[in-house]
């Protein structure tokens, strides 16, 4: 496994407070934050605009690194500026590095971009069954690169924008669930015994078939409407899960500031106190217990 970036020494063998992180956690880290200094490179050197996000941002401000029992990296940028990233990674990234998006891997479904290290392996639980991936695309380690859209400034046209994005993204994710079920029948058969086999296979392998070509149409329909008004000077924008609370306002992206993030140096809210406090409430508050999301092999790194 090769980083570009500098692994400072005894990193890989820290503990926070009471909180003890592994080593394969470490390298976990690691790894993201090699993928978060290319992405913070690109963007300083095309003058891109984008934020640290959601517990990645919290951990910033709050533990000056990872939330120690947290295993991803989320970044931010308005539209605009992810189009204009989307242009310029493919001629910034080489070797193991990956830009990936629904455009270019075909399962991917999902209305945001990843940068992936493709020296990894590495998915999301909820994509996993019997120890198995459901899905086909590449799955490594990665940091999600997600889109701020713009929303109506009027009150009732935003609902209506939101009430339509919903109703077109759980058509769409039921969609994915079933055909991600179906077209993979062999690893979860186990889990409703011998007659599946027989009755049930041959009807689930045409039906992923199908289901595969009504996803892609439900996908491009929900995010037709989720860029409804990407060309337009709305005040507003939020991220593709539309939930209310993590509506922010599109000029905080020109009121940014360097902040410590572990061993870097990257581009964070300088408003995030009213930013987290809106998500998330009382954000100082540490609340140990999640279970990790990704499964992940990183054998190659941590030996």
């Amino acid at each position: 496994m090769e980083l570009e970036t500098e692994v400072p020494d005894l990193y890989l063998e820290d503990t926070i407070a009471t909180f003890v992180v592994s080593k394969e956690m470490k390298c976990l880290w690691a790894i993201q934050l090699d993928l978060l200094a290319k992405i913070d490179s690109i963007c300083r050197k095309y003058n891109i605009r984008y934020s640290i996000d959601s517990g990645t941002l919290i951990g910033a401000k709050r533990h000056g690194g990872f939330i120690p029992w947290d295993d991803d990296i989320d970044v931010v940028m308005p539209r605009k500026d992810y189009e204009k990233f989307k242009k310029v990674v493919v001629d910034e990234i080489s070797g193991y590095y990956y830009f990936q998006t629904s455009d270019n891997s075909p399962g991917y479904y999902r209305s945001f971009g990843r940068l992936l290290n493709m020296g990894t392996v590495a998915a999301l639980k909820s994509d996993m069954r019997n120890g198995k991936m459901l899905w086909k695309y590449r799955q490594c380690v990665f940091v999600d690169i997600l889109v701020l859209d713009n929303i109506p400034d009027n009150e009732e046209e935003r609902r209506n924008h939101f009430f339509t994005l919903q109703r077109l993204h759980r058509q769409y994710w039921t969609t994915r669930e079933l055909v991600k079920y179906a077209a993979n029948w062999r690893i979860v058969e186990k889990t409703v015994g011998g007659l599946y086999k027989i009755f049930a296979g041959g009807f689930l392998l045409l039906l992923s078939k199908c289901g595969l070509n009504l996803l892609h149409r439900r996908f491009k329909a929900f995010e037709k409407q989720l860029q409804k008004y990407s060309d337009l000077n709305t005040k507003e924008g939020a991220p593709y899960t539309n939930r209310p609370y993590e509506i922010i306002e599109l000029g905080e992206f020109d009121n940014l500031e360097d902040v410590s993030f572990e061993y870097l140096h990257v581009k964070a809210f300088k408003n995030f106190d009213f930013i987290l406090s809106k998500q998330y409430g009382n954000w100082r508050k540490h609340v140990i217990g999640n279970k990790p999301a990704m499964f992940y092999d990183l054998k190659d790194f941590s030996k």
